[in-house]
């Protein structure tokens, strides 16, 4: 789940640039603001063979909504996916011409590659 500015093109949105950069398979589930660690979301994000979930919700939700979600949430995404690398990003700085979207760069590698 990831922070992005909105773009007219899904292919122009930073997760389908980076699966495209690093040869991976990326799905942008696009929830658009309303990523807000939902442990119902977890527990949907905790069915894909993930290789990595990048969690970035900040912009969505306010400090005593992280507190009591963040970590149900990764607990879920752990008790699923034990090795699969959780990241956690902070430090975003919304403005009023931005809006979020959830994605995940979250799917096992193609057939052939490590």
């Amino acid at each position: 789940m990831v922070w992005q500015l909105s773009r007219h093109s899904a292919g122009m949105a930073y997760p389908a640039i980076l699966g495209r950069r690093l040869d991976r398979p990326t799905l942008n589930l696009g929830f658009s603001g309303n990523g807000t660690m939902d442990l119902e979301v977890a527990a949907l994000l905790a069915e894909l063979d993930a290789a990595v979930y990048v969690i970035d919700c900040l912009p969505n939700m306010n400090a005593s909504a992280v507190a009591e979600r963040t970590e149900p949430m990764v607990r879920r995404l752990r008790s699923a996916r034990p090795k699969a690398p959780i990241v956690l990003v902070e430090d975003r700085t919304p403005s009023p011409t931005h809006r979020c979207c959830l994605s995940i760069v979250a799917t096992t590698p193609p057939a052939g590659l490590p």
